[in-house]
């Protein structure tokens, strides 16, 4: 864990151009994925590491795979051509999703400016702490999944 600080955030880190760090995360990723363990999903190790590292790993289930299908491919190849990939998928989403991170920094900050504005007592405290990646995770899930 320690090879990912928890402060890092995903869309701080180029993968093209931040070897180390990105690299670092695909060996978290694989530790939980080889060998396989039986019943323990893709998904799951998502949301693993998302627990531990929510300002990096993206939750990717099925629905967001589906909708950052198209986006993850263009990447598998890049990933691939700079040896990050290492076979899995996984690595491909997440670079699909930094880019939407970036290109949606602005609405991502009128979200959490609304969020803080919230004063719902126990709540108040746990949508502050809502990380971007998070936050576009609730955008991607609200989109209509015959949209994806």
């Amino acid at each position: 864990w320690r090879l990912v600080a928890a402060e890092t955030e995903l869309s701080m880190v180029n993968p093209l151009v931040d070897h180390s760090t990105f690299a670092h995360a695909v060996d978290l990723y694989s530790h939980f994925l080889d060998p396989k363990l039986p019943r323990v999903s893709r998904g799951k190790v998502h949301k693993i590491l998302y627990v531990m590292r929510p300002q990096f790993f993206p939750i990717v289930d099925s629905r967001l795979a589906t909708l950052y299908r198209k986006p993850a491919r263009v990447w598998a190849k890049k990933l691939a051509d700079v040896g990050l990939s290492r076979g899995y998928a996984g690595p491909s989403y997440w670079a699909a999703i930094r880019d939407d991170l970036l290109q949606n920094a602005t609405v991502i900050g009128n979200i959490r400016t609304a969020i803080n504005g919230i004063d719902e007592g126990i709540h108040t405290e746990t949508l502050a702490h809502l990380s971007d990646v998070r936050i576009l995770d609730m955008l991607a899930w609200s989109i209509d999944s015959d949209g994806c």
